[in-house]
């Protein structure tokens, strides 16, 4: 049977791409914010001269640096622009469907699971004014509804932090999923260390 996924682009591609080509293909890795992906490419056109990029570390550098250096006010509507999880009605992108149907939150709920996944997204957002975000990649039902008690408990400055972490962990799997560079597969878990600086690409 052949396969319906999309292929994997080469860097060689992506380094040959113009700001059309880059949007179009890495608008979808942050929900709803296509300002991050032109902040990447405006730091890679412009403060690192479009040096070519060389492994999926350095070209996810571009995106981590946009993201953590913009401003609260926009890391806001970023946070608030996920849908909550287990919200079918409100799963607006196809990336967003996939993660959570893969951890079995679009099909594998009881009523009562999904009811109460609800109430506890609901007292979630009630405390800290945005939704519980979470990179459900390698979850199951059970330790999201773990991880959800467990930080619903946090305050909210720390929920913010923590919510943008976990979007830069999404960031980073949807990026492996459009870009192969011959050494990172997909499941690699996020760097923990980056190029901070034009040498680092």
């Amino acid at each position: 049977m052949t396969s319906t996924l999309p292929r994997r682009l080469a860097l060689e591609e992506v380094n040959a791409f113009n700001a059309e080509d880059f949007h179009r293909l890495f608008d979808s890795i942050f929900e709803h914010s296509p300002w991050v992906t032109e902040g990447a490419w405006q730091l890679w056109t412009g403060s690192y001269g479009k040096v070519p990029l060389r492994s999926a570390v350095h070209l996810w550098s571009l995106f981590s640096v946009a993201l953590y250096g913009a401003s609260k006010e926009d890391q806001m509507r970023l946070i608030r622009a996920h849908p909550s999880l287990g919200d079918v009605a409100r799963i607006a992108t196809d990336e967003s469907r996939s993660e959570q149907r893969g951890a079995g939150l679009l099909s594998n709920l009881t009523p009562e699971e999904h009811a109460e996944l609800l109430r506890l997204n609901s007292a979630y957002s009630s405390k800290h004014a945005f939704p519980f975000i979470l990179a459900v990649k390698g979850h199951d039902k059970h330790s999201i509804v773990a991880h959800l008690r467990r930080r619903a408990e946090n305050a909210t400055e720390i929920e913010f932090d923590e919510a943008l972490d976990q979007i830069a962990r999404i960031g980073w799997f949807r990026l492996l999923d459009k870009i192969d560079d011959g050494r990172t597969p997909p499941s690699t878990q996020p760097p923990t260390s980056l190029p901070p600086t034009k040498a680092g690409l």
